[in-house]
C-alpha cells in the first residue's frame, strides 16, 4: 500500500512545478477580495442623474392668460382737443409664478376718436405694443388677484382735420414709459373679470400743435387662462 502510494505521489512532486498538480495557487488576500470586489461593482453600476429641482420664477410661471381689454383711453386735452377721450381696445398676455408672485405682461391697444366743431371734422388715434414686469398678489384659496406692473412702450400717433378747404393729417412714434395697477377675480378655473389702470408718460412726438401721447387708461379686463 505504501509503494503504491509513494508511485502516485513521487511523480507530482518531481512535476509540480511545471503543471502545477501539487502546487495550488495561493489564496487571494481578503484585502484584495474586498478591492477587486468594489471595483468590480463600480464598473458594472449605472448612475442615472436625478432632474434637478432649482427652478426660477419663469419655469413656473403657470398662472397664464390671454386677456382681452376694453375701455377709455385720456389723453392730454390741451393736445388732443376735442378727441381726447378715446375708446380703447387690446390685447394682452401674461403669467406669474404663483408662489411668489414675479411675471411678466406682453400686449398691444388701439385707441380712436373724433368730433366735429362746425364745418372742421377732427380724428384722432393711437397704437402702442408694450411690455413689462408684473407681480401679482396670490392670496390662498383667494378669487381676488390683485397686481402691478410697469414697463415700457412703443406709440404710434395720429391726426387728422377735415376743413371745407382740404384736408390735412400727420402721425409720429416715441417711446413711452408706463406704471400699471389693477385688480382681477376668478369667475371659474379658466375664466378671469377684472379692472385695470394704466398711466403712459415721458412721450414726445411732433404732430402740428400736440406734442405728447402722454395718457391715463381704465379698461375692464377679460382673460381666459391656457
Amino acid at each position: 500500500m505504501s509503494r503504491q502510494l509513494m508511485l502516485v505521489v513521487w511523480p507530482c512532486l518531481a512535476l509540480g512545478t511545471v503543471v502545477g498538480c501539487a502546487t495550488p495557487p495561493d489564496p487571494m488576500p481578503p484585502s484584495s477580495w474586498s478591492l477587486q470586489q468594489t471595483s468590480e461593482k463600480r464598473t458594472s453600476e449605472v448612475y442615472v442623474a436625478e432632474p434637478s429641482t432649482g427652478t426660477t420664477w419663469i419655469d413656473e410661471a403657470s398662472d397664464r392668460h390671454v386677456t382681452v381689454l376694453l375701455g377709455q383711453r385720456m389723453l392730454d386735452q390741451d393736445d388732443w382737443d376735442p378727441v381726447e377721450d378715446q375708446l380703447a381696445g387690446g390685447l394682452e398676455v401674461d403669467g406669474s409664478n404663483p408662489s411668489t408672485g414675479h411675471g411678466y405682461e406682453v400686449g398691444l391697444t388701439y385707441s380712436q376718436d373724433d368730433d366735429s366743431e362746425g364745418p372742421v371734422d377732427f380724428d384722432g388715434n393711437t397704437f402702442d405694443i408694450y411690455g413689462g414686469y408684473r407681480y401679482t398678489f396670490h392670496p390662498e384659496e383667494s378669487s381676488i388677484h390683485p397686481y402691478l406692473s410697469g414697463g415700457l412702450a412703443v406709440i404710434r400717433a395720429e391726426a387728422e382735420v377735415d376743413t371745407p378747404g382740404g384736408n390735412s393729417s400727420d402721425d409720429d412714434y416715441t417711446p413711452g414709459v408706463y406704471v400699471r395697477a389693477g385688480i382681477g377675480f376668478d369667475l371659474s378655473e379658466k375664466t378671469r373679470l377684472g379692472v385695470d389702470y394704466r398711466h403712459m408718460f415721458l412721450t414726445d412726438v411732433d404732430i402740428g400743435s400736440i406734442s405728447d401721447v402722454d395718457f391715463d387708461q381704465l379698461m375692464l379686463t377679460l382673460g381666459f387662462a391656457f
